[in-house]
Formats: C-alpha cells, structure tokens, sequence
C-alpha cells in the first residue's frame, strides 16, 4: 500500500522528499562563476560598490577560458588528425614511387596511368579514419574542425564568430605545421605528403577539382553535424567517409587536399612550394563560400518540409506521478504538423469528446 504523500508532494521515504522546497535559485553570476577554474575566479566582495564591472570582468573571462580551450583543443585535434594521416601517405607514397611510374617512355606525363589500387586505398582511408576518429573525440569541446576552410564556412552561417574563426584558423595552421614536423622526426626519412599536380592535370582543372572535392566535404559537415538530429551523434563517421571519397578521387591528380593547413604544413617542413600552391587556398576557400550560400538557402526555404517525419518513431514519453502511477504518454509530432489551438478549438473538442463519451452502444469510456 502506498503512504500519504509528504507535504513536499512526494510519499514518505522518497529520494527527493527530504529536499528543501523553498531553496533559492543560483544566479546568473554564481553559474558563471562554476565554470571558471580557481585561479579565473574573481573576489566578489572586492567588486560590491560596482556590480557591473563584476559581471562584465566574470563573462570577459569566461570567453577568455573557453576561447583558450577551443585554440588548444584545436591545434591538438589537427596535429593528431594530420599527424596519422602524413603518416600513412608517407608510406602509401614510398610505396607507389617504387611500384607504378606515372609517365611515358618519352618522359611526359601518362594522363591514363591507372591508378595503385591498394596504395590508393590505404592512403584515402588513412585519411578518412583519422578524421573520424580526431573529430568524434574533439567536437564535444571545439567542434573537431581541423580545417581553416570548414571555419571560414561555419563563421558565414553563424555558428562562429570572425574573431573565433580567426583565432581557430591560426590553430590549425600551427597543428598542421607542428604534425608535419613530427612526422618527419619520428618516421625515417622526411614527410612524404605534399598536394601537387600529377597526371597530367592543368591548374585550372585542380583549383575545380579541389572546389568540388571541399564542398562535398563540408556539405556533409553542414547536414551531419550542424544540424541537429537523431544521428547527430554519428556525423564524425559520415564525415569521415565524405573525406574518404574525396582522397580516392583527388589523390592521384591534386594530392587530394580539401584543407589548406594539410597542404602547407608539409611545404613548410620541406621548404617547398609550387608555383600553383595558391589552389589548394582559393579551391577550398571558394568551396566554403559557396557551400554556406547553398545551406542558408536551403535552411531559408524550410527544406525540413519538404521530407517530414525524418527524425520521427514509435515512441512515446510517459508521465507519471510522484507514486510512480502513469497518468498519461506524450506523442512526438513533426513540426510542420502542429499548431496551437484556440480557445474555441479546444471548448469544441471537449464538448465533441463529451458527447462521445454517452454513446455506450459503442462501448466508448467516459472521459
């Protein structure tokens, strides 16, 4: 048998019924203060005379520690992300250097060499499976970008502001540099992963080339990852592979970059930079631009009508009461489906409902 219920509303013994009932919220300022580490903590007593400057100093210095996390979270998800990936296309590219030669026997170039299957492969999907892997462990605290170019397309849409763009970009352009540089310490010989132009591609065909390959890539970052959804939780896995195609099809013509920190960390390590470097800035960046225009238009024409019920199941939330009696279930509708109902709406449906309800020759319960 279940006891009276306690004033506090739920029955004698229960978890939650020796809690105070009259406690006082936290404020704003106190919440802030939580988030900060000790020695970001600022004396309040020292700031009574001016509460505004205690407030202004607290938030000032919170964006300063998230600010600070993001860059180091950054700059530690590039260099480890690009870091395995230079990795292994140095060892794909040691490998297809001593295996197929890319050209005829006059020495220009064979523009129909087939490709090294198996040193395409490992290389792509060296490059995919890091990204996976670094950007589902980094996004729950920078959001795992990795690239200047993914940036400057999330700044566009506001999900970043132009200062965090700024800041972020530096970031992965010094991970990218310092993942080149200890690729060429740690592994013999040096880093083999520059982006060139091979098999015979012209640079107009490479800057294209790597648009395309760019604006796959953060499409899928837009539609996985910043749109919020039952698969949320998986984007780093499409991603990945949206990065995995891009390489199989890129690798053998611009070196397969997407990411202008991926390019110019091994340039700079080796002190090498082609006339046609510019491609791999202006491709990925133009990419970007473009792609961002593309989702605000997308998102400004409502495209979630235009295929309902996407996120949608059989489930339902039930409700029930401080003795644990379910008292009733919440359905899950698509937005497009509801609306709020006036009150004669509602005054009609209740007197329909009752007028149901007397029909027992139908065997309807009263309501």
């Amino acid at each position: 048998m279940l006891s009276n219920p306690s004033n506090s509303g739920f029955p004698e013994g229960h978890a939650l019924e020796s809690q105070p009932t009259g406690f006082a919220p936290k404020s704003e300022d106190q919440v802030i203060e939580e988030k900060l580490p000790e020695f970001m903590k600022i004396d309040a007593t020292a700031h009574e005379k001016d509460k505004q400057e205690y407030k202004v100093a607290i938030r000032k210095r919170l964006y300063l520690k998230n600010l600070l996390v993001a860059f180091v979270a950054e700059f530690a998800g590039t260099f480890l992300f690009l870091f395995f990936s230079f990795g292994i296309a140095t060892q794909a590219s040691n490998a297809g250097d001593a295996d197929v030669q890319q050209t005829n026997t006059d020495g220009s170039l064979n523009t129909n060499a087939p490709p090294n299957t198996p040193v395409l492969l490992y290389s792509s999907l060296g490059f995919g499976f890091s990204l996976a892997v670094n950007a589902w462990t980094f996004y729950r605290i920078s959001g795992g970008l990795f690239n200047p170019a993914v940036t400057l397309a999330l700044t566009l849409t506001g999900t970043l502001t132009w200062y965090k763009c700024i800041i972020l970009t530096f970031s992965q352009i010094a991970g990218a540099i310092a993942a080149a540089a200890a690729s060429t310490a740690i592994l013999p010989g040096p880093v083999n992963a520059r982006t060139t132009l091979s098999n015979g591609i012209s640079i107009p065909q490479g800057l294209f080339l790597e648009f395309f390959l760019t604006a796959q890539l953060i499409f899928a970052i837009f539609m996985l990852a910043a749109e919020k959804h039952r698969g949320t939780f998986l984007a780093p896995v499409g991603i990945g592979l949206a990065l995995f195609i891009g390489e199989l099809l890129g690798t053998n013509y611009t070196g397969g970059s997407l990411n202008p920190a991926r390019s110019l960390g091994p340039d700079v390590v080796l002190g090498k930079f082609d006339q046609y470097h510019w491609i791999y800035w202006v491709g990925p960046y133009a990419a970007a631009i473009f792609t961002a225009g593309f989702y605000q238009l997308l998102k400004y024409f409502q495209y979630e009508t235009v295929n309902t019920g996407q996120d949608a199941d059989e489930t339902k939330q039930i409700l029930r009461d401080p003795y644990g009696r379910i008292i009733g279930a919440i359905d899950l509708i698509d937005a497009i489906d509801f609306h709020y109902e006036t009150p004669e709406e509602t005054t009609g449906l209740i007197n329909k409902d009752r007028s149901v309800s007397k029909d027992s020759s139908k065997g309807i319960l009263p309501i």
